[in-house]
Protein backbone atom coordinates (compact mmCIF):
# COMPACT_ATOMS: atom_id res chain seq x y z
CA UNK A 1 0.00 0.00 0.00
CA UNK A 2 1.27 3.59 -0.32
CA UNK A 3 2.35 5.36 2.59
CA UNK A 4 -0.94 8.08 2.22
CA UNK A 5 -3.74 5.40 1.64
CA UNK A 6 -6.01 5.45 4.89
CA UNK A 7 -6.70 1.51 4.10
CA UNK A 8 -5.11 -0.83 7.09
CA UNK A 9 -3.49 -4.27 5.35
CA UNK A 10 -6.16 -6.02 7.14
CA UNK A 11 -8.99 -3.54 5.51
CA UNK A 12 -7.78 -3.74 2.07
CA UNK A 13 -7.72 -7.32 1.80
CA UNK A 14 -11.26 -7.36 3.21
CA UNK A 15 -11.96 -4.45 0.48
CA UNK A 16 -10.27 -6.70 -2.20
CA UNK A 17 -12.25 -9.56 -1.10
CA UNK A 18 -15.74 -7.68 -1.21
CA UNK A 19 -14.30 -6.35 -5.03
CA UNK A 20 -13.81 -10.18 -6.02
CA UNK A 21 -17.36 -11.05 -4.35
CA UNK A 22 -18.93 -8.36 -6.30
CA UNK A 23 -17.55 -10.03 -9.75
CA UNK A 24 -17.52 -13.80 -8.70
CA UNK A 25 -20.13 -14.36 -6.11
CA UNK A 26 -19.39 -15.52 -2.35
CA UNK A 27 -15.74 -16.61 -1.71
CA UNK A 28 -15.00 -20.21 -1.00
CA UNK A 29 -14.37 -20.51 2.82
CA UNK A 30 -12.76 -23.86 2.01
CA UNK A 31 -10.44 -23.00 -0.21
CA UNK A 32 -8.88 -20.95 3.16
CA UNK A 33 -8.10 -23.47 5.40
CA UNK A 34 -8.11 -21.69 9.46
CA UNK A 35 -7.04 -23.66 12.59
CA UNK A 36 -10.54 -24.66 13.36
CA UNK A 37 -10.96 -26.52 10.36
CA UNK A 38 -7.50 -28.14 10.76
CA UNK A 39 -7.85 -32.39 10.32
CA UNK A 40 -7.09 -33.80 13.31
CA UNK A 41 -7.24 -37.92 12.54
CA UNK A 42 -4.47 -39.47 11.06
CA UNK A 43 -4.80 -42.82 9.15
CA UNK A 44 -2.61 -45.54 8.15
CA UNK A 45 -1.63 -44.01 4.47
CA UNK A 46 -0.03 -41.14 6.55
CA UNK A 47 2.93 -43.11 8.06
CA UNK A 48 6.63 -42.34 6.39
CA UNK A 49 6.55 -46.13 5.25
CA UNK A 50 3.50 -45.24 2.95
CA UNK A 51 5.89 -42.40 1.13
CA UNK A 52 8.51 -45.13 0.48
CA UNK A 53 5.98 -46.67 -1.64
CA UNK A 54 4.76 -43.76 -3.35
CA UNK A 55 8.43 -42.18 -3.82
CA UNK A 56 10.34 -45.59 -4.56
CA UNK A 57 7.72 -47.57 -6.91
CA UNK A 58 5.13 -45.37 -7.94
CA UNK A 59 7.09 -41.95 -8.72
CA UNK A 60 9.72 -43.88 -9.86
CA UNK A 61 8.11 -46.18 -12.58
CA UNK A 62 6.61 -43.10 -13.63
CA UNK A 63 9.41 -41.31 -13.99
CA UNK A 64 10.85 -44.16 -16.25
CA UNK A 65 7.77 -44.51 -18.13
CA UNK A 66 8.10 -40.75 -19.02
CA UNK A 67 11.63 -40.73 -19.91
CA UNK A 68 10.73 -43.62 -22.41
CA UNK A 69 8.70 -41.36 -24.28
CA UNK A 70 5.30 -42.88 -23.80
CA UNK A 71 3.71 -40.11 -22.92
CA UNK A 72 2.72 -37.61 -24.70
CA UNK A 73 0.70 -33.58 -24.60
CA UNK A 74 2.63 -33.32 -21.10
CA UNK A 75 -0.25 -34.76 -19.26
CA UNK A 76 -0.36 -38.28 -17.62
CA UNK A 77 -3.43 -39.84 -17.60
CA UNK A 78 -4.12 -41.26 -14.33
CA UNK A 79 -6.90 -43.85 -12.46
CA UNK A 80 -6.44 -43.66 -9.02
CA UNK A 81 -8.30 -44.54 -5.84
CA UNK A 82 -7.32 -40.97 -3.98
CA UNK A 83 -9.30 -41.02 -0.76
CA UNK A 84 -9.89 -36.94 0.78
CA UNK A 85 -5.98 -36.05 0.63
CA UNK A 86 -4.90 -37.10 -2.76
CA UNK A 87 -1.58 -37.51 -1.48
CA UNK A 88 -0.80 -40.07 -4.40
CA UNK A 89 -1.83 -37.36 -6.87
CA UNK A 90 0.07 -34.16 -5.55
CA UNK A 91 3.36 -36.04 -4.82
CA UNK A 92 3.20 -37.49 -8.46
CA UNK A 93 2.39 -34.12 -9.37
CA UNK A 94 4.93 -32.90 -7.63
CA UNK A 95 7.67 -34.47 -9.04
CA UNK A 96 6.42 -34.69 -12.64
CA UNK A 97 6.45 -30.57 -12.35
CA UNK A 98 10.04 -30.23 -11.25
CA UNK A 99 11.36 -32.63 -13.89
CA UNK A 100 14.07 -31.33 -16.39
CA UNK A 101 12.57 -32.21 -19.63
CA UNK A 102 9.06 -30.29 -19.34
CA UNK A 103 6.74 -30.27 -16.86
CA UNK A 104 3.71 -32.80 -16.77
CA UNK A 105 0.44 -32.48 -15.39
CA UNK A 106 -1.73 -35.41 -13.94
CA UNK A 107 -5.14 -35.68 -15.75
CA UNK A 108 -6.98 -37.77 -12.94
CA UNK A 109 -9.64 -40.30 -13.31
CA UNK A 110 -10.79 -40.61 -9.08
CA UNK A 111 -12.80 -43.13 -7.57
CA UNK A 112 -13.50 -41.90 -4.44
CA UNK A 113 -14.56 -44.64 -2.29
CA UNK A 114 -14.05 -42.22 1.23
CA UNK A 115 -16.75 -39.37 0.29
CA UNK A 116 -19.87 -41.56 1.10
CA UNK A 117 -22.96 -39.94 -0.02
CA UNK A 118 -21.07 -35.89 0.26
CA UNK A 119 -20.95 -35.39 -3.85
CA UNK A 120 -20.30 -31.79 -5.21
CA UNK A 121 -17.39 -29.00 -5.10
CA UNK A 122 -17.78 -29.34 -0.96
CA UNK A 123 -16.66 -32.82 -0.71
CA UNK A 124 -13.25 -33.69 0.36
CA UNK A 125 -12.18 -35.13 -2.68
CA UNK A 126 -13.35 -32.30 -4.46
CA UNK A 127 -11.59 -30.02 -2.27
CA UNK A 128 -8.46 -31.32 -2.72
CA UNK A 129 -8.43 -31.93 -6.39
CA UNK A 130 -9.34 -28.31 -6.42
CA UNK A 131 -6.29 -27.41 -4.72
CA UNK A 132 -4.34 -29.63 -7.23
CA UNK A 133 -5.33 -27.57 -10.07
CA UNK A 134 -4.64 -24.35 -8.50
CA UNK A 135 -1.05 -25.67 -7.75
CA UNK A 136 -0.79 -26.52 -11.40
CA UNK A 137 -0.17 -30.21 -10.59
CA UNK A 138 -3.50 -31.42 -12.08
CA UNK A 139 -5.33 -30.63 -15.65
CA UNK A 140 -9.20 -29.19 -15.46
CA UNK A 141 -10.19 -32.09 -17.12
CA UNK A 142 -9.37 -34.13 -13.83
CA UNK A 143 -12.24 -35.53 -12.27
CA UNK A 144 -12.93 -37.64 -9.35
CA UNK A 145 -16.34 -40.06 -9.05
CA UNK A 146 -17.58 -40.53 -5.95
CA UNK A 147 -17.80 -44.33 -4.88
CA UNK A 148 -16.67 -47.80 -5.29
CA UNK A 149 -14.78 -48.73 -8.33
CA UNK A 150 -16.30 -52.42 -7.97
CA UNK A 151 -19.06 -50.71 -9.38
CA UNK A 152 -17.36 -51.00 -13.22
CA UNK A 153 -17.84 -54.53 -12.90
CA UNK A 154 -21.31 -54.34 -13.33
CA UNK A 155 -22.19 -54.40 -16.90
CA UNK A 156 -24.20 -51.62 -17.98
CA UNK A 157 -23.72 -49.71 -14.52
CA UNK A 158 -22.96 -45.72 -14.54
CA UNK A 159 -19.55 -46.25 -13.55
CA UNK A 160 -18.62 -49.12 -16.28
CA UNK A 161 -20.17 -46.12 -19.35
CA UNK A 162 -17.84 -43.60 -17.24
CA UNK A 163 -14.94 -45.87 -17.22
CA UNK A 164 -15.39 -46.42 -21.37
CA UNK A 165 -15.83 -42.71 -22.03
CA UNK A 166 -12.14 -42.19 -20.30
CA UNK A 167 -10.21 -44.21 -22.72
CA UNK A 168 -7.02 -45.67 -22.04
CA UNK A 169 -4.94 -44.46 -19.27
CA UNK A 170 -1.23 -44.39 -18.92
CA UNK A 171 -1.39 -45.42 -14.89
CA UNK A 172 -3.66 -47.30 -13.33
CA UNK A 173 -3.25 -47.07 -9.16
CA UNK A 174 -5.18 -49.45 -7.49
CA UNK A 175 -4.19 -48.20 -4.23
CA UNK A 176 -7.24 -50.21 -2.51
CA UNK A 177 -6.08 -50.31 0.97
CA UNK A 178 -8.48 -53.40 1.87
CA UNK A 179 -8.21 -57.35 0.06
CA UNK A 180 -7.66 -57.91 -3.23
CA UNK A 181 -8.87 -61.37 -3.16
CA UNK A 182 -11.34 -61.83 -0.03
CA UNK A 183 -15.10 -62.30 -1.79
CA UNK A 184 -18.24 -63.31 -0.57
CA UNK A 185 -19.70 -66.45 -2.49
CA UNK A 186 -21.04 -65.45 -5.48
CA UNK A 187 -20.35 -61.60 -5.30
CA UNK A 188 -20.22 -60.23 -8.58
CA UNK A 189 -18.83 -56.63 -7.58
CA UNK A 190 -15.75 -57.22 -6.20
CA UNK A 191 -12.55 -55.39 -6.59
CA UNK A 192 -10.94 -58.70 -8.23
CA UNK A 193 -13.75 -58.17 -10.98
CA UNK A 194 -12.87 -54.47 -11.27
CA UNK A 195 -9.28 -55.27 -11.77
CA UNK A 196 -10.31 -57.57 -14.48
CA UNK A 197 -12.73 -54.98 -16.29
CA UNK A 198 -9.45 -52.60 -16.21
CA UNK A 199 -7.78 -55.32 -17.75
CA UNK A 200 -9.47 -55.21 -20.48
CA UNK A 201 -10.23 -51.73 -20.85
CA UNK A 202 -6.67 -50.90 -21.24
CA UNK A 203 -6.27 -53.46 -24.19
CA UNK A 204 -6.89 -50.43 -26.43
CA UNK A 205 -3.57 -48.96 -25.61
CA UNK A 206 -0.85 -49.27 -27.96
CA UNK A 207 1.60 -48.00 -25.81
CA UNK A 208 3.55 -49.44 -22.51
CA UNK A 209 0.97 -48.45 -19.70
CA UNK A 210 2.07 -49.05 -15.61
CA UNK A 211 -0.45 -50.96 -12.83
CA UNK A 212 0.00 -50.34 -9.63
CA UNK A 213 -1.59 -52.85 -6.63
CA UNK A 214 -1.53 -52.27 -3.29
CA UNK A 215 -3.44 -54.72 -1.18
CA UNK A 216 -4.13 -56.54 2.02
CA UNK A 217 -2.95 -60.09 1.72
CA UNK A 218 -3.18 -63.11 4.12
CA UNK A 219 -3.70 -66.66 4.05
CA UNK A 220 -6.72 -66.45 6.36
CA UNK A 221 -8.39 -63.79 4.18
CA UNK A 222 -7.66 -65.32 0.98
CA UNK A 223 -10.98 -66.56 -0.40
CA UNK A 224 -13.21 -66.19 -3.53
CA UNK A 225 -13.61 -66.01 -7.47
CA UNK A 226 -9.80 -63.98 -6.96
CA UNK A 227 -8.47 -66.01 -4.91
CA UNK A 228 -9.42 -69.78 -6.65
CA UNK A 229 -8.48 -68.25 -10.25
CA UNK A 230 -4.26 -66.82 -8.87
CA UNK A 231 -4.08 -70.68 -7.22
CA UNK A 232 -5.39 -72.12 -10.98
CA UNK A 233 -3.11 -70.37 -12.42
CA UNK A 234 -0.23 -71.47 -10.19
CA UNK A 235 -1.41 -75.44 -9.89
CA UNK A 236 -1.65 -75.19 -14.17
CA UNK A 237 1.95 -74.00 -14.08
CA UNK A 238 3.40 -76.74 -12.04
CA UNK A 239 1.38 -79.17 -13.59
CA UNK A 240 2.36 -77.72 -17.51
CA UNK A 241 5.92 -76.63 -17.36
CA UNK A 242 7.11 -79.03 -14.77
CA UNK A 243 10.24 -78.60 -13.67
CA UNK A 244 11.24 -75.23 -15.46
CA UNK A 245 8.88 -73.46 -13.42
CA UNK A 246 9.09 -74.92 -10.12
CA UNK A 247 12.50 -74.48 -9.28
CA UNK A 248 11.74 -70.64 -10.11
CA UNK A 249 9.27 -71.37 -7.66
CA UNK A 250 11.64 -72.85 -5.04
CA UNK A 251 13.92 -69.92 -5.67
CA UNK A 252 10.82 -67.55 -4.79
CA UNK A 253 9.99 -69.64 -1.81
CA UNK A 254 13.09 -71.11 -0.20
CA UNK A 255 11.03 -74.37 -0.19
CA UNK A 256 12.65 -77.74 -1.51
CA UNK A 257 9.34 -79.31 -2.15
CA UNK A 258 8.18 -81.03 -4.97
CA UNK A 259 5.42 -78.06 -5.71
CA UNK A 260 8.22 -76.05 -4.83
CA UNK A 261 6.72 -75.06 -1.79
CA UNK A 262 3.60 -73.77 -3.24
CA UNK A 263 1.02 -75.46 -1.03
CA UNK A 264 3.03 -74.41 1.43
CA UNK A 265 3.15 -70.62 1.05
CA UNK A 266 -0.21 -70.60 0.00
CA UNK A 267 -0.94 -71.60 3.90
CA UNK A 268 1.55 -69.05 5.53
CA UNK A 269 1.46 -65.51 6.59
CA UNK A 270 3.89 -62.67 6.26
CA UNK A 271 6.66 -62.59 3.37
CA UNK A 272 6.12 -66.24 2.08
CA UNK A 273 2.18 -65.70 1.65
CA UNK A 274 3.20 -62.21 -0.08
CA UNK A 275 5.55 -63.69 -2.36
CA UNK A 276 3.43 -66.53 -3.77
CA UNK A 277 0.71 -63.94 -4.20
CA UNK A 278 3.04 -61.97 -6.00
CA UNK A 279 3.53 -65.02 -8.39
CA UNK A 280 0.12 -65.57 -8.57
CA UNK A 281 -1.39 -62.29 -9.66
CA UNK A 282 1.75 -61.45 -11.98
CA UNK A 283 1.27 -64.96 -13.88
CA UNK A 284 -2.45 -64.25 -14.15
CA UNK A 285 -1.95 -61.23 -15.86
CA UNK A 286 0.60 -62.59 -18.01
CA UNK A 287 -1.34 -64.92 -19.13
CA UNK A 288 -4.11 -62.80 -19.94
CA UNK A 289 -2.05 -60.51 -22.06
CA UNK A 290 -0.06 -62.74 -23.74
CA UNK A 291 -3.21 -64.61 -25.46
CA UNK A 292 -4.85 -61.94 -26.54
CA UNK A 293 -5.06 -62.56 -30.20
CA UNK A 294 -3.72 -59.48 -32.14
CA UNK A 295 -3.47 -57.66 -29.15
CA UNK A 296 -1.08 -59.39 -26.97
CA UNK A 297 1.59 -57.56 -24.45
CA UNK A 298 4.59 -58.30 -22.69
CA UNK A 299 3.76 -57.94 -18.51
CA UNK A 300 7.32 -57.35 -16.60
CA UNK A 301 6.83 -57.02 -12.77
CA UNK A 302 9.09 -54.40 -12.11
CA UNK A 303 9.00 -53.70 -7.88
CA UNK A 304 7.73 -55.63 -5.40
CA UNK A 305 7.59 -53.93 -1.95
CA UNK A 306 5.76 -55.34 1.66
CA UNK A 307 4.90 -54.04 5.12
CA UNK A 308 3.17 -54.58 8.56
CA UNK A 309 -0.48 -53.03 9.06
CA UNK A 310 -1.11 -54.97 11.38
CA UNK A 311 0.59 -58.00 13.53
CA UNK A 312 3.73 -59.18 13.38
CA UNK A 313 3.94 -60.28 9.80
CA UNK A 314 3.89 -57.79 6.56
CA UNK A 315 0.73 -58.07 5.29
CA UNK A 316 0.39 -55.29 2.73
CA UNK A 317 2.06 -56.17 -0.71
CA UNK A 318 2.64 -52.98 -3.13
CA UNK A 319 3.11 -54.38 -6.71
CA UNK A 320 4.50 -52.74 -10.07
CA UNK A 321 3.36 -54.36 -13.38
CA UNK A 322 4.54 -52.59 -16.94
CA UNK A 323 2.30 -53.69 -19.80
CA UNK A 324 4.43 -52.94 -23.47
CA UNK A 325 1.49 -53.92 -26.02
CA UNK A 326 3.73 -55.85 -28.68
CA UNK A 327 3.13 -54.92 -32.38
CA UNK A 328 1.18 -58.08 -33.59
CA UNK A 329 -0.36 -57.56 -37.21
CA UNK A 330 -4.45 -57.49 -36.61
CA UNK A 331 -6.00 -60.52 -37.58
CA UNK A 332 -9.28 -60.71 -39.66
CA UNK A 333 -12.26 -62.06 -38.22
CA UNK A 334 -12.47 -64.39 -41.08
CA UNK A 335 -8.54 -65.82 -39.76
CA UNK A 336 -9.28 -65.79 -36.09
CA UNK A 337 -10.08 -69.71 -36.29
CA UNK A 338 -6.83 -70.80 -38.07
CA UNK A 339 -4.46 -68.76 -35.55
CA UNK A 340 -3.30 -70.69 -32.73
CA UNK A 341 -3.52 -68.86 -29.54
CA UNK A 342 0.13 -68.07 -28.13
CA UNK A 343 1.18 -69.81 -25.30
CA UNK A 344 2.85 -67.70 -21.94
CA UNK A 345 6.91 -68.64 -22.84
CA UNK A 346 8.85 -70.32 -20.13
CA UNK A 347 11.32 -67.01 -20.41
CA UNK A 348 8.82 -64.72 -19.50
CA UNK A 349 7.46 -66.58 -16.50
CA UNK A 350 11.27 -67.02 -15.37
CA UNK A 351 11.71 -63.50 -15.32
CA UNK A 352 8.30 -63.04 -13.58
CA UNK A 353 9.98 -65.16 -10.40
CA UNK A 354 12.64 -64.21 -10.49
CA UNK A 355 11.33 -59.94 -9.83
CA UNK A 356 9.33 -62.21 -7.44
CA UNK A 357 12.43 -63.63 -5.17
CA UNK A 358 12.89 -59.78 -4.99
CA UNK A 359 10.50 -58.56 -2.64
CA UNK A 360 11.84 -55.77 -0.59
CA UNK A 361 10.88 -55.98 3.32
CA UNK A 362 10.01 -52.12 3.96
CA UNK A 363 9.78 -52.59 7.66
CA UNK A 364 13.30 -53.73 7.91
CA UNK A 365 13.94 -50.93 5.10
CA UNK A 366 12.96 -47.86 6.57
CA UNK A 367 14.59 -49.11 10.29
CA UNK A 368 18.03 -50.20 8.95
CA UNK A 369 18.21 -46.85 5.99
CA UNK A 370 18.56 -43.72 7.46
CA UNK A 371 18.33 -41.99 4.46
CA UNK A 372 15.27 -43.79 2.89
CA UNK A 373 13.98 -43.20 6.50
CA UNK A 374 14.89 -39.36 7.08
CA UNK A 375 13.59 -38.50 2.89
CA UNK A 376 9.93 -40.64 3.91
CA UNK A 377 9.61 -38.80 6.68
CA UNK A 378 10.40 -34.73 5.24
CA UNK A 379 8.12 -35.69 2.07
CA UNK A 380 5.21 -36.98 4.31
CA UNK A 381 5.07 -33.80 6.58
CA UNK A 382 5.26 -31.47 3.70
CA UNK A 383 2.31 -33.49 2.07
CA UNK A 384 0.21 -33.78 5.75
CA UNK A 385 0.98 -29.78 5.81
CA UNK A 386 -0.32 -28.89 2.51
CA UNK A 387 -3.53 -31.16 3.60
CA UNK A 388 -3.69 -28.75 6.69
CA UNK A 389 -2.97 -31.61 9.10
CA UNK A 390 -0.96 -30.29 12.29
CA UNK A 391 2.73 -31.57 12.38
CA UNK A 392 2.78 -31.76 15.87
CA UNK A 393 -0.18 -33.69 16.09
CA UNK A 394 1.46 -36.31 13.79
CA UNK A 395 4.36 -36.56 15.43
CA UNK A 396 2.73 -37.44 18.63
CA UNK A 397 1.01 -39.97 16.42
CA UNK A 398 3.59 -41.48 15.07
CA UNK A 399 5.18 -41.88 18.36
CA UNK A 400 2.85 -44.25 19.83
CA UNK A 401 1.75 -45.59 16.71
CA UNK A 402 0.59 -49.36 17.14
CA UNK A 403 2.53 -51.44 14.42
CA UNK A 404 5.40 -48.99 13.70
CA UNK A 405 5.99 -46.30 16.00
CA UNK A 406 8.98 -43.49 15.24
CA UNK A 407 10.37 -40.93 17.00
CA UNK A 408 10.55 -38.18 14.74
CA UNK A 409 10.42 -34.53 16.99
CA UNK A 410 13.63 -33.55 14.71
CA UNK A 411 11.09 -32.35 12.17
CA UNK A 412 9.70 -29.67 14.24
CA UNK A 413 13.09 -28.18 15.28
CA UNK A 414 13.96 -28.47 11.11
CA UNK A 415 10.46 -26.93 10.66
CA UNK A 416 11.37 -23.86 12.95
CA UNK A 417 15.16 -23.42 12.01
Amino acid sequence: MSEGNPLSARDAVSEVDREIEDAYGPLDDAAVQPQSRRRREFAPWHHPVKQVVRARQWAEQIERLIGDGHVTRGVLRYLTLPGADMMDARYIGGRLRSRGDGPFKLEVFGFDRSAGDTDGPGSPGEEALAALRQDQLATMESKLRVGQIEEIAVDGSVAQRQLQDAGAFDVINLDACSHLCCDAPGEARTLFAALQKLMVHQLQRRDPWLLFVTTRAAAGDFRGHGADTLKSIVKQNIEHDGPAFIDGLRAVTGLDQQDGGASAAWAADGELFLKMFTVGLGKHLLHFFNNQIGRSARVDLTSVFGYRVSGDEPDMLALAFRVSPRDDQPVTAARVAAVAVPQPEIEEIKRMLRRAACFRNLDSGIETMTEVRTTAIREQAELLAAANYPIEGWVEWLKTHNVRPMDCAWILQDAQA
